[in-house]
């Protein structure tokens, strides 16, 4: 009876969870389609199969919805990519 208990216990909490984590993802969702404009500074690491870093970089990256993109690298080299939804 007490290992029923458990089980039921455990069972009803994995069913419950997924429910909250569908309301998390949903309301996430709903915040993302509000965003028209992003803009951020951002750092890169690249790292080899073994772990050690072998480059480092840095730029910008800016995006409104719908089809527009720009990232700027400013280091290790000056590169620019900019889209509009039909050329990169």
């Amino acid at each position: 009876m007490k290992k029923t208990v458990i089980k039921m216990t455990a069972l009803l909490t994995l069913m419950f969870s997924q429910f909250v984590w569908a309301d998390a993802a949903s309301e996430l969702q709903n915040r993302l389609q509000k965003v028209t404009v992003f803009s951020a500074d951002f750092n890169q690491n690249v790292r080899s199969s073994d772990g050690k870093q072998v480059q480092q970089g840095s730029g910008k990256i800016q995006i409104k919805r719908p089809n527009l993109f720009r990232m700027d690298n400013k280091t290790p080299q000056e590169t620019q990519i900019i889209a509009d939804g039909k050329t990169l």
